[in-house]
């Protein structure tokens, strides 16, 4: 039932995010400002996701987890539950500002490619913030723990998210845009590893 209160609630934040852009800024059609605005509502999305499994795991679900299986396969399907959850969450976030703006300020030129750069930048939002998530867990302040190294871990993928969303949106072709896509590659393996690396000597009491 928390569960199912949880998905509620950040599907809620989901929607509700991308309908007060709407009635803040009516028919806007500058594409910038609503890409920009989507990576934001996304971000926010990703904490409130991660906040509310730490309510979770230090109410002592996550401990009993940990007890269950081995910490590196306790890592895997956390990272890619958070990171499949973020991803559809993502995708259901940006149906709702096409929804609600149209398309007419957008210049996709392939619609399966764009659906691909969401679903990576979900993974990777996800996968960050479980990482960061498992090291908070063994501290003395989980919450302001997670607030610090959220911030470090966020940067490349917010940068690579931005990037991404103007190459295939906008079909802007700077600089920028070309990194965009090795980047997000790196920050869904890279956080992903350093999870299956660390979490065994984490939590190895």
């Amino acid at each position: 039932m928390k569960s199912q209160n949880t998905i509620m609630g950040v599907l809620v934040f989901g929607l509700s995010s991308i309908y007060s852009a709407y009635l803040l800024n009516g028919d806007v059609n500058d594409g910038t400002f609503l890409v920009s605005y989507w990576c934001i509502a996304a971000l926010f999305a990703g904490v409130h996701t991660i906040q509310k499994d730490q309510f979770n795991s230090h109410n002592g679900s996550g401990s009993l987890y940990y007890q269950l299986t081995s910490p590196r396969q306790f890592a895997t399907v956390k990272s890619i539950y958070n990171g499949l959850f973020l991803a559809i969450l993502f995708l259901f976030q940006w149906g709702m500002l096409l929804f609600y703006f149209g398309t007419s300020w957008t210049s996709i030129n392939n619609m399966t490619t764009m659906f691909f750069a969401i679903f990576l930048i979900g993974m990777a939002m996800g996968t960050s913030l479980s990482f960061v998530n498992g090291i908070a867990q063994k501290t003395n302040q989980p919450g302001g723990i997670t607030a610090i190294l959220s911030f470090a871990v966020l940067i490349p993928v917010l940068y690579a998210a931005v990037a991404l969303m103007k190459k295939e949106a906008l079909a802007d072709q700077g600089q920028q845009a070309q990194w965009g896509w090795l980047l997000i590659v790196m920050m869904n393996l890279l956080p992903f590893g350093l999870s299956n690396l660390l979490y065994p000597y984490l939590w190895r009491d």
